[in-house]
């Protein structure tokens, strides 16, 4: 028996306690078979390639977040030498 919060599995078929919970289980316990008996080739599809739209949006952020920091750095300087004038 192991017991969690309100969710108390006592025999490993079904928890007790949780509607929800007890849903949520009853369809993890259909998938995990029929995942086990499916062809692991078929897990992750494209031979480990990132398609174009994935490869053009990483290389996009990567430019947003070099970006960002040339903008803090130059408000930073602005600011620095503004103190200065003052």
């Amino acid at each position: 028996m192991v017991a969690r919060g309100r969710l108390t599995i006592t025999d490993g078929r079904t928890p007790k306690g949780n509607h929800l919970a007890s849903e949520n289980y009853e369809r993890l316990r259909d998938y995990v078979p029929e995942a086990a008996e499916a062809n692991p080739a078929h897990a992750f599809p494209g031979h480990g390639q990132m398609k174009p739209e994935q490869l053009e949006n990483d290389r996009l952020r990567r430019e947003v977040r070099k970006l960002k920091a040339e903008r803090d750095i130059l408000k930073k300087a602005a600011a620095y030498f503004a103190k200065d004038q003052v």
